[in-house]
């Protein structure tokens, strides 16, 4: 008795035309654009119109975008029986200079009317392509940029950083001004790496510091010895690295920092695999 009572009430609810699923072949067509009210309207249409049916749909953005180049729309048709076909407009825009910022591309845009039924499976889509925005030309924000430093031979000795000189680079060679206004906008960190070659003439503990918007005074090492590079305030990095440990050095090799296979105050036996005596002695970073 239980079964029966079961498919009896599934044959009521059939027969009064409960059912997610979309009967017949739907179909979503761009009708008109009206230049007044800038706003597209899309036909949706059915081949069953014997009882009445309900279906959803949405704009899907593409590279036309929600808030900038259309206002989205979304929500449920009901077809009444005897009812071939009905309407749903999208309201276009013409975007704010900020929608295209951080982008690249051209004025045509595009975005999707989608027509699915009550389970969300696709009957029908449309895709209305507009030329409505704003021509962006290439800004190469993100290439990766070399930036030469040095290029003759730099020679420095055992009287510390401040008596050596300094070696700096404008930011604007490496880093352009929308590069700074897009990383700013995210919250994003700059992640740079210096590289050089260097030799030695006599045996000894190597050091370097990287400082940024600073080139009148640097960080002192004070108390340190042994290849600690001391303790970054004005600087954002810190190293000391020996070169043929024991021994000078008198060959060009190449080398990098910071080192990324460790962290902040420690160091690295073999880090650019010339071997063991060529180890960093102990980097640190102003964190």
């Amino acid at each position: 008795m239980k079964a029966k009572a079961l498919i009896a009430a599934l044959a009521l609810l059939l027969a009064a035309g409960f059912t997610a699923r979309a009967e017949g072949t739907w179909s979503v067509s761009e009708t008109s654009y009206n230049s007044s009210t800038k706003t597209t309207t899309f036909t949706i249409s059915r081949t069953e119109t014997t009882y009445e049916q309900k279906v959803l749909y949405r704009t899907v953005g593409l590279t036309a975008y929600n808030g900038q180049h259309f206002t989205e729309v979304y929500g449920v048709l009901t077809f009444q029986a005897g009812t071939p076909s009905m309407t749903v407009q999208v309201l276009e825009k013409t975007p704010t200079a900020g929608a295209y910022l951080y982008q690249n591309g051209n004025t045509v845009r595009s975005y999707k009317m989608e027509v699915t039924d009550r389970a969300g499976f696709l009957l029908a889509d449309c895709t209305r392509t507009m030329s409505n925005g704003k021509s962006v030309t290439g800004s190469g924000l993100f290439n990766t940029k070399d930036v030469t430093i040095q290029t003759s031979e730099y020679t420095a000795d055992d009287r510390g950083y401040d008596s050596n000189g300094y070696k700096s680079v404008a930011a604007s060679s490496y880093c352009n001004s929308g590069t700074q206004a897009y990383l700013s906008f995210l919250g994003a960190e700059l992640r740079m790496t210096l590289s050089f070659d260097a030799k030695e003439n006599d045996d000894a503990y190597s050091y370097l510091q990287i400082l940024v918007d600073n080139t009148s005074s640097c960080d002192g090492r004070s108390g340190k010895s042994d290849g600690h590079p001391g303790t970054p305030s004005l600087s954002r990095y810190m190293a000391g690295f020996e070169m043929n440990s024991g021994d000078k050095d008198a060959t060009y090799r190449s080398y990098t920092f910071p080192v990324t296979s460790v962290g902040s105050d420690v160091g690295a036996t073999n880090p650019w695999g010339y071997g063991d005596k060529w180890p960093l002695t102990r980097q640190m970073f102003n964190t």
